[in-house]
């Protein structure tokens, strides 16, 4: 079936997705582009509806997704669907669900605290992802992961790896079963070059400007600084994410 109107209501319904409060209310979530379709498909995920432009509707990857229903639109339309400049090949409407723990990945996770930028949260779910490990916590503000921001940002990982809610009091719970709750600090006496990473760890990484809270400092078993120089007093949450986890895989698989 062809729309060609801004009016018409499956066109309102996606554009409506772009807020946290439609995807609550219906249970659903927009996804775009081919690849990540047929991500989400494998992972699991129900399609409701596809959305392709005219010339890719007949595709062997187009047919390859099995959708309840099954549109095309015309490139300004789609573009106006999926509220970015440039038209994708194909927008679906998908079943909301949680991705679940895989405990055959490494015994990590990240821990983000009042961190709102939802392509820094993105890419943050994507270097878990990449280096295996479990996924993300959160303690105060988080983006929504299924947020078009942060799907776009992780290229498909939010469809894979969970991300969990915490208090401060449900996090020393996590420590009291063994987990080692590892601080980024300014003004730790630990560098990141001589850090002992633990086996069951979770990284806190806080607010570019602002670090982490004194309470979440106040319940870490370690604190690590990342060695600076020059005029530069910090980094961006993803890169120094990047730089530790990876450091952490590099112990693990040369103890």
């Amino acid at each position: 079936m062809l729309i060609t109107s801004r009016s018409n209501t499956k066109i309102k319904h996606l554009r409506a997705l772009g807020q946290r409060k439609a995807r609550l209310a219906s249970g659903e979530f927009v996804l775009a582009g081919l690849g990540l379709l047929q991500e989400a498909q494998a992972a699991g995920y129900r399609l409701h509806q596809l959305f392709c432009l005219p010339d890719i509707a007949d595709t062997p990857a187009a047919r390859s997704l099995q959708a309840a229903e099954y549109y095309t639109l015309p490139e300004e339309l789609m573009s106006y669907a999926a509220q970015q400049p440039s038209a994708p090949k194909a927008l679906g409407v998908l079943a909301l669900k949680q991705p679940a723990e895989d405990k055959n990945r490494r015994r990590g996770w990240l821990l983000t605290e009042s961190l709102q930028d939802p392509g820094n949260f993105g890419a943050l779910l994507r270097l878990a992802d990449a280096m295996g490990w479990r996924g993300i916590l959160t303690l105060g503000d988080a983006p929504d992961p299924f947020q078009p921001k942060v799907l776009r940002g992780s290229m498909g990982s939010a469809l894979r790896l969970p991300v969990q809610s915490l208090t401060l009091d449900a996090l020393a719970r996590w420590q009291a079963d063994g987990w080692q709750l590892v601080g980024t600090c300014l003004d730790a006496s630990v560098s990141s070059l001589r850090w002992q990473a633990p086996e069951k760890m979770i990284l806190a990484l806080g607010h570019e400007g602002q670090g982490l809270s004194p309470e979440l400092l106040a319940l870490c078993q370690q604190r690590i600084r990342i060695p600076m120089s020059g005029a530069v007093d910090s980094l961006n949450v993803a890169t120094a994410a990047a730089m530790l986890v990876h450091e952490a895989l590099r112990q693990w698989e040369n103890p």
